[in-house]
């Protein structure tokens, strides 16, 4: 049983890294995409597929957060202080976040693709 906890709680710190590499990533972009977009044509079709390709890790590290927390629930709760749940919280709590910031990227990067074409 600890080696599967040590493994949990790796696993929950990796999780929390990542979930905040992530949303320091959409906020960068969100803001230097928006102050360049209307400057260089090709930006959004450049930028397009990497942002969507964000969209889809922000839903997958969603779903593994929700996961795990029914994990825990369900295997690790009866080892109090010995497992912690807080990291998967806000990965949780942080992923809409950032999908919201995806999201209005997605759309701004479309419609200057639309205002370049015509």
């Amino acid at each position: 049983m600890e080696d599967k906890v040590i493994k949990f709680n790796k696993f929950e710190k990796k999780l929390f890294r990542i979930q905040m590499g992530n949303l320091v990533l959409s906020v960068i972009l969100l803001v230097s995409l928006l102050g360049l977009i209307s400057k260089i044509d090709d930006l959004g079709q450049m930028f397009y597929p990497i942002v969507i390709f964000l969209m889809f890790m922000t839903s997958v590290l969603f779903i593994i957060a929700f996961v795990r927390v029914i994990k825990y629930l369900i295997t690790y709760r009866v080892l109090d202080g010995v497992v912690f749940i807080w990291r998967s919280i806000v990965v949780l709590l942080t992923s809409p976040i950032a999908f919201a910031i995806y999201y209005v990227l997605v759309i701004s990067l479309i419609l200057s693709m639309a205002s370049c074409s015509s």
